[in-house]
């Protein structure tokens, strides 16, 4: 007998959704009417361009292809090989800079590197013609990061940006594997195969027939996906996605949080994290998904309450509850979610001490900040603090040591005293909280470490 099966999802929960919700922005954005009908180009119609002609001119013959297709109007832009100076200012991207008139891009300068990687400076090309796609079109919200490598996607170049991630072995270099990969952007060829699927499924296009073409990594999300999607349909936003309109009302937010789907619910959360603060009115729905099979649930509800202006006692006392039970990502959005205000702060405060005394430098962090919203501790909270100061001082920021040196100088009339006598024999870590610690008024030390 045959029993029904339900695929796996292509990619984790998270990485799922943040796929489909930058799918669904710049489709939404551009509309029914700039989304063509296309054939989709694979690496051979790369071959035919990069065989036409020298290749001092491939740039610029394939920025006139990708623009041809992706229609921007009045796109004056000159397009040349970078010379060996010109792409290495701090904060630049390696492979491409577009510079302009402070309104539209007028220049595009390609990186030398590329002449031995064709489909990578396909791919690159195409990125920098949805740059000026975005640039030449008013954008009335921002699009999530991304956009402008997923925007090739939509006019049939999702196979070219799939396999950008392709680093190709010349003849002199011949113990490099052929597909070593070396990311050209943010998303992965996993996620544009994902992404590919979502097109086949929500805009009929054809990329299923490309798949044959694809590195290993974005068939995979390309067939996976689609397999998924058309036995589920289980996706943060409807298949007729440009016929859809968000509804961000406390009634659809309720509803959505509702939903059977955890893609809907974690994109629903999404929303609300990334519009703080939270409606008061969703604390509940909020608090009910503390409690998700789905981590990636639990931590975006989790934010959202912390988000929230005031907590009733019984949310607040499920948050407590998970600090001490929980581990990774979603024990440090709950406790960053806790606050002062309650019956049970002195129980908060000593179940905080306790995780600090034993947590990674993460958590630590997260507890510190959390710790000095209250004004009464336990005696113990100084020796958990001193340990976690031992653990974050060496592989921490000093911006998430700061706040254990304030908490310090709340706990002890003379915080530099106590750190000489208790690092005496560790002047390293002595040494780095010593300076910190000048940050704080009040606090002077004359210790050396030497």
């Amino acid at each position: 007998m045959i029993w029904p099966f339900r695929p796996h999802p292509p990619l984790p929960l998270a990485h799922k959704v943040a796929c489909e919700k930058r799918f669904a922005a710049v489709a939404r954005w551009l509309g029914r009417g700039r989304i063509p009908p296309v054939t989709p180009v694979t690496p051979q119609d790369i071959d035919v361009i990069a065989g036409q002609g020298e290749i001092d001119q491939l740039p610029e013959r394939l920025f006139a292809f990708f623009r041809s297709r992706m229609a921007i109007p009045d796109c004056q832009v000159t397009v040349r090989w970078a010379e060996s100076d010109e792409l290495t200012d701090q904060g630049q991207t390696h492979n491409y800079l577009l510079t302009g008139d402070g309104e539209r891009p007028t220049e595009l300068l390609i990186h030398r590197m590329l002449i031995e990687f064709p489909y990578r400076l396909a791919a690159v090309t195409a990125t920098a013609v949805g740059d000026c796609l975005l640039a030449a079109n008013h954008v009335p919200t921002p699009l999530p990061a991304g956009a402008n490598e997923l925007l090739p996607l939509f006019f049939g170049f999702g196979p070219i940006m799939a396999n950008a991630g392709i680093h190709e072995a010349s003849d002199n270099q011949p113990l490099v594997e052929s597909w070593e990969v070396s990311r050209l952007g943010m998303i992965t060829p996993l996620q544009f195969g994902y992404s590919m699927a979502l097109a086949d499924w929500s805009l009929e296009t054809e990329y299923e027939q490309t798949a044959l073409y694809l590195r290993l990594d974005a068939k995979e999300g390309l067939q996976n996906g689609l397999r998924f999607l058309r036995k589920t349909a289980d996706c943060s936003f409807p298949q007729d996605v440009l016929s859809w309109s968000p509804d961000r009302s406390t009634a659809a937010l309720k509803s959505k949080l509702a939903d059977r789907s955890s893609s809907v619910q974690l994109g629903t959360l999404m929303d609300i994290c990334g519009d703080p603060p939270a409606d008061p009115a969703l604390v509940e729905s909020l608090g009910h998904l503390l409690r998700h099979r789905e981590s990636e649930i639990q931590h975006s509800a989790a934010v959202a309450l912390g988000q929230c202006e005031s907590l009733p006692r019984d949310v607040h006392d499920e948050l407590e509850m998970l600090a001490g039970g929980t581990s990774g990502g979603v024990r440090r959005a709950v406790i960053a979610a806790l606050r002062p205000g309650y019956e049970s702060d002195d129980t908060v405060v000593q179940t905080l001490s306790e995780i600090l005394r034993r947590c990674d430098k993460s958590t630590a962090a997260r507890c510190i900040r959390t710790l000095l919203k209250y004004d009464s501790y336990p005696d113990t909270l100084t020796d958990s603090l001193l340990k976690a100061l031992a653990l974050m001082a060496p592989a921490s920021e000093p911006e998430d040591v700061l706040p254990g040196l304030e908490l310090l100088d709340r706990l002890h009339d003379d915080p530099a005293e106590l750190l000489r006598r208790r690092f005496r024999d560790d002047l390293t870590v002595l040494a780095i909280l010593d300076d910190l610690g000048y940050a704080f008024s009040g606090y002077t030390s004359d210790v050396s470490p030497s």
